[in-house]
């Protein structure tokens, strides 16, 4: 839950914690409670306030403008908190999609705000390699050239998956000599 709640802060665009409560129907004291833990870690940073009815509501912001991780030199006990939210990730584009849709069928024009493509294409070492620094660079350049709010800018997520498939890590796990299991096995040996 509470990299649920660092995630769904913005690094640009303040939101308090109704805001966040809000987005991913939980009550405000749970979200609180993981805001004030984020809040001591210094990961997230109250930068204004404003209010609301009678009260005067924090606005917080993401410390980090770019979360890059430890890649390979990760610990086998990081590299499950990084399997683990990418499933929180997963859940939540799976809600804004359901969400998004719903709004796509009454106004087509927000078509403009998403993309999907899904493609198994084979790459080379150096050929992934290069694709991953376009992709960080691209995110970094939409990044330092956001629209305002007040000049029509909207939030968008934007995150980039590329793994092996199931069937490449099943295939390279066996000449490593070990067994992958079968937990979160997915259907797409039947794709290779």
């Amino acid at each position: 839950m509470r990299a649920l709640v660092f995630w769904c802060f913005s690094a640009t665009e303040p939101k308090s914690v109704s805001d966040i409560a809000a987005e991913i129907g939980k009550s405000s004291q749970t979200v609180r409670y993981h805001v004030n833990a984020l809040s001591e870690l210094d990961l997230i940073i109250s930068v204004d306030e404003r209010k609301r009815r009678s009260r005067t509501e924090l606005l917080y912001v993401r410390k980090a403008i770019l979360s890059l991780d430890s890649g390979a030199d990760g610990t086998p006990e990081y590299n499950r908190y990084r399997a683990r939210g990418m499933a929180l990730e997963c859940r939540k584009m799976t809600r804004e999609a359901e969400n998004y849709y719903k709004i796509l069928e009454r106004e087509r024009s927000v078509i403009a705000y998403s993309l999907i493509r899904k493609a198994h294409v084979r790459l080379s070492r150096e050929q992934a390699a290069k694709l991953r620094v376009d992709i960080v660079n691209l995110y970094a350049e939409a990044a330092n050239n956001q629209t305002p709010a007040e000049e029509g800018g909207i939030q968008v997520n934007f995150m980039m998956y590329m793994f092996p498939t199931t069937f490449q890590s099943r295939t390279w796990a066996a000449e490593l000599g070990f067994d992958l299991g079968t937990e979160g096995d997915r259907d797409d040996e039947e794709i290779e």
